[in-house]
């Protein structure tokens, strides 16, 4: 996945961070790890490479550290392996609806009724 999204000359950075998201909720899906501290080692070195796949274009990286960073401050650290891999899938889906939800917003405006002013 991170080689797709390094070579995708296709698509913009806000579709390929939702497309990075993704892959993190796999990445989570199919982890090895037998600890939480383990599990968050193990995604916080995918979503650094997802990260780093393409340097130029934020919205990648920020999506990802958003999701990385919610991952890691939650309570759900303290309850166990189990209960933090679902919230790290659970917390990639809901961030991938939202970002669908606000480029829907901004697609469905009218935009002969917005106004710009320089000033």
């Amino acid at each position: 996945m991170v080689d797709e999204i390094r070579q995708d000359r296709e698509h913009s950075a806000s579709w390929l961070s939702l497309r990075a998201i993704g892959a993190l909720r796999l990445a989570a899906g199919k982890s090895t790890a037998r600890t939480t501290a383990d599990f968050l080692q193990e995604v916080k070195e995918v979503a650094r490479e997802m990260a780093d796949a393409r340097p130029p274009m934020a919205p990648i990286s920020n999506l990802v550290a958003q999701w990385f960073y919610e991952i890691a401050h939650q309570p759900e650290v303290e309850r166990g392996l189990d209960s933090l891999r679902a919230y790290a899938i659970l917390r990639g889906e809901k961030i991938v609806k939202a970002r669908r939800g606000a480029i829907n917003r901004v697609a469905s405006m009218d935009h002969n009724s917005l106004k710009m002013t320089i000033s």
